[in-house]
């Protein structure tokens, strides 16, 4: 996905850039289509060549995409903070940051301060999980280690 959000189309440029066998692209490619994140385009008649375009939902997972390299920046970059490229605001030029935002009062929210909680579509599986995990950050808080995770 991050090869095709930056605007590479064609197998053989995926192929390049990946370094990986082509059944293994080629398997990646039809999953990515089957979970509807990409279309295939027909390009070329004889032989039939296709492209691969992101579809709206391949176009929303750039925030994953983004997240992913923000992280990369911070924590696998040496000097920290070099990446081999970044995203830009096309009308400043200036690169752009993910930020965490209250979705009621718009303020910016720091990791450290949320949590996880189970909504009302969660199955038994993600009530456990959620249950788990305060239990665990409460017996951390009990011991005074409220930033062990």
């Amino acid at each position: 996905m991050r090869d095709l959000l930056l605007g590479l189309r064609r197998f053989d440029e995926l192929v390049k850039s990946l370094g990986i066998a082509t059944n293994i692209l080629t398997d990646r490619l039809n999953r990515l289509t089957d979970e509807g994140l990409i279309a295939r385009q027909a390009y070329q008649k004889s032989p039939t060549r296709f492209e691969y375009l992101p579809t709206p939902a391949g176009e929303d997972f750039r925030k994953v995409i983004l997240s992913i390299g923000e992280w990369g920046k911070a924590w696998r970059m040496t000097p920290q903070g070099r990446t081999p490229f970044q995203y830009i605001n096309n009308d400043t030029g200036n690169a752009i940051t993910l930020k965490l935002v209250d979705a009621k009062t718009g303020a910016e929210v720091s990791i450290e301060d949320t949590t996880g909680l189970a909504t009302e579509w969660a199955d038994d599986l993600a009530n456990w999980r959620i249950a788990t995990a305060q239990a665990h950050a409460h017996a951390d808080a009990d011991a005074g280690n409220p930033d062990k995770a």
